[in-house]
């Protein structure tokens, strides 16, 4: 029996189209690119969490969404790539709001980033819910169970739709609370080290929602000498003149790098945060005394309001100067008369 002859050729075409074939077989799949999320500030239930995804460099081939879920918010987000931004540093950005669910149990909960909405997470992140509740929530919140907490829980949050507070402006927050905390105590208040003083809303000032929920806004004057960072308010019982008063509710807000001209200006001239505070605004805080906010008396609610008392002032200021201007003109025509001469 002859050896089977193997042709030389034809084992070499065969292996150099198994050395062909070996890199595209072991090539690893493509890396997910690095990804973070911000971690945002705690939230009541039926509030909403704001992120910041980034993913590092231009957008990604094959990334077409970047999906963000978690298990306290109603629905999952979806940002499409159409909505993808890009920041200084050449990174793909995009902010992302999750509404928190109403029977959310308060405590720290998972967040997690999905490149297209599968796979293995990119970025995670944890949220804190804190025992308040808020919007749809406060209007008909469930009794307290095991699941969703105590009920009447104060809350806290930033106001929704505008920018980060600048120093030498106003930070506005909206504060709910309810019934049984207001008879409690004569006023509430915000006291932040970012603040020029801490502010107060009295109890009486408060304006009923639906259910059970009490309202306010409340505005605090930002310091200029504070550096851009993160800095604690807490809402406390009474004026928030004393420190070891135990917070009812804590949240975080960021003070920006960038200024505006206008508080640039303010910040700058010497004028003090009381000689230009608004006392008319809704947001403003309360004094002793004060009804519906802002200032003990406003223009409608039968006091002088703050132009009327600018009027009287300037009123006063010119019958002085009449009087001055008379004394002065008979006191030199007298002087003119010769001795002879009377009256």
């Amino acid at each position: 029996m002859r050896p089977a002859r193997i042709s030389l050729a034809s084992t070499a075409a065969a292996a150099l189209a198994l050395a062909a074939a070996g890199p595209a077989l072991a090539a690893p799949a493509p890396a997910t690119p690095h990804t973070e999320i911000t971690r945002a500030d705690p939230a009541p239930r039926g509030g909403d969490a704001e992120f910041v995804v980034t993913v590092e460099g231009p957008a990604p081939e094959g990334v077409d969404s970047v999906v963000v879920e978690s298990p306290v918010f109603d629905t999952k987000i979806t940002v499409p790539k159409k909505d993808f931004d890009r920041n200084k540093a050449d990174d793909t950005t995009m902010p992302v709001r999750g509404h928190v669910r109403c029977d959310a149990r308060p405590g720290e909960h998972p967040v997690q980033v999905l490149l297209n909405g599968t796979g293995k997470p990119a970025a995670t992140t944890r949220l804190t819910v804190t025992g308040g509740r808020t919007g749809a929530c406060a209007a008909g919140s469930p009794g307290p169970t095991a699941s969703t907490g105590p009920a009447g829980a104060s809350a806290l949050r930033l106001r929704p739709g505008g920018r980060e507070p600048q120093r030498g402006g106003e930070a506005v927050f909206t504060i709910t609370t309810d019934r049984a905390t207001l008879d409690a105590h004569d006023a509430l208040a915000l006291r932040s080290p970012a603040f020029v003083a801490p502010v107060k809303r009295l109890s009486k000032n408060f304006k009923e929602g639906k259910a059970d929920g009490w309202w306010t806004d409340l505005a605090g004057m930002v310091r200029c000498d504070i550096q851009p960072g993160t800095y604690a308010v807490d809402l406390v019982a009474g004026g928030g003149d004393e420190e070891e008063d135990s917070p009812l509710e804590s949240v975080r807000f960021t003070v920006p790098k960038a200024m505006d001209p206008a508080n640039r200006d303010f910040c700058a001239g010497p004028h003090a945060y009381k000689e230009v505070v608004d006392r008319t605004s809704e947001t403003a805080p309360d004094e002793d005394g004060s009804e519906g906010g802002g200032h003990a008396a406003r223009a409608g609610d039968g006091g002088p309001g703050t132009g009327a008392i600018v009027g009287i002032a300037s009123a006063a200021a010119l019958v002085a100067a009449s009087v001055t201007y008379f004394l002065v003109g008979r006191r030199r025509r007298r002087a003119r008369k010769r001795p002879d001469e009377s009256w």
